[in-house]
């Protein structure tokens, strides 16, 4: 047996769907897998002959036409998202000019082919790389369900702290209140302080609950390709309408910007969480006590390494290594009274779940916090 053939033999056999209605593309893609005997290919003439084929076995990677006699492209991907969302995905046109090749990428294609423009190697090639690349992204995934899952025992503790502490006050003063009663002997001013506590802690039990139903709106997903330009100037206008910020604020981004993959309901929220924290940061610092300098929020969108990159400085204090270690967790807050110190947290579990990141970076040149968010776009 020769070095090759041993190769082969060892090579764990893979098994590919080819969706393609042209007979002619069809055996291009079977006389260049011809040298590869370990891959195994299945053909499929249109979408609902895919769908048949992938609901009855499982595949290591599907080539997909882009246009097909029954449907398209988008169609298939949104398909398989859920119906097979670890199955690599490529994409296979005639020509850039006949697919949106970006959006194709971002609905979870791993590769583009173009026909008659690939070699054996190279569709070899595609395919171990959009495997490779497909088991990455299933790697990665399984990490975050475990961050999340540390996240949300986080949250369960908080939620414990948060709402037992007045729990235990309201009871407290209730059966004070039952006593004083009871002997007839009422202290009407204690009675009325008393019930002021009662009031201040059913309050906060609501807002721990309002808080809640915002994160878990935040994990429902309908991921679709949106422009985030546009939901980063609404989002603006809103957190400045809220009201007299004292703060000069401004907007940085380049003349075009790529639609992202998202679900824009949860990401304004992320959104609308980072943007409101620096006006805030920046209105705590908003005036000198000898020249009554404003505060000020700058807001930078850039494209860096197939990544869309968000830069939020402002000028406020800035944050200490203890508050930027914590700053992400649940129901942490330098401000208890006021905040629940859930805003940045949700915001970070939104991002992630964006295939995102979000960190504290240096110092601003603002002279405050400097917030960093990252979102890939192909």
């Amino acid at each position: 047996m020769t070095g090759s053939e041993e190769s082969n033999a060892g090579a764990r056999r893979l098994s590919v769907l080819l969706v393609e209605d042209d007979l002619f593309d069809f055996q291009g893609v079977k006389r260049a897998l011809v040298s590869s005997p370990h891959i195994t290919l299945v053909h499929a003439e249109n979408l609902a002959q895919a769908v048949e084929a992938v609901q009855s076995e499982p595949f290591d990677c599907l080539i997909l036409d882009w246009y097909l006699p029954d449907g398209d492209g988008e169609q298939f991907l949104s398909y398989a998202a859920d119906a097979v969302p670890w199955t690599p995905t490529i994409i296979m046109t005639s020509g850039m000019e006949d697919l949106l090749t970006d959006s194709a990428l971002a609905l979870g294609a791993q590769d583009y082919i173009l026909k008659g423009g690939f070699d054996a190697e190279g569709l070899q090639r595609s395919i171990e790389f959009a495997i490779a690349r497909k088991h990455a992204e299933r790697v990665r995934w399984n990490n975050l369900q475990v961050e999340r899952m540390s996240f949300v025992n986080q949250i369960v503790a908080g939620v414990a702290h948060e709402i037992n502490n007045p729990v235990a006050w309201i009871h407290s003063n209730i059966d004070l209140l039952r006593m004083q009663f009871e002997q007839d002997d009422v202290d009407v001013e204690e009675a009325i302080e008393l019930c002021q506590e009662c009031i201040e802690g059913v309050t906060r039990i609501s807002s721990v609950v309002r808080v809640l139903r915002t994160y878990a709106e935040a994990g429902e997903k309908r991921m679709e390709l949106y422009d985030v330009e546009s939901l980063l100037d609404g989002v603006f206008r809103e957190v400045r309408g809220l009201r007299e910020w004292n703060v000069k604020s401004s907007i940085i981004k380049p003349q075009s910007l790529p639609r992202v993959l998202m679900d824009p309901n949860s990401f304004h929220k992320a959104l609308f969480q980072i943007i409101l924290n620096a006006f805030q940061a920046a209105s705590t610092r908003a005036f000198d006590d000898d020249n009554c300098m404003l505060g000020f929020v700058e807001i930078e969108l850039s494209i860096a390494e197939r990544q869309l990159v968000l830069d939020v400085h402002d000028s406020g204090f800035g944050l200490d290594k203890e508050v930027a270690s914590r700053i992400f967790e649940p129901f942490y807050s330098s401000q208890r009274t006021t905040n629940l110190g859930m805003g940045l947290a949700i915001a970070r579990d939104v991002i992630m779940n964006h295939r995102g990141s979000i960190a504290v970076m240096r110092k601003s040149h603002l002279g405050g916090a400097w917030l960093q968010t990252k979102l890939p776009v192909m």
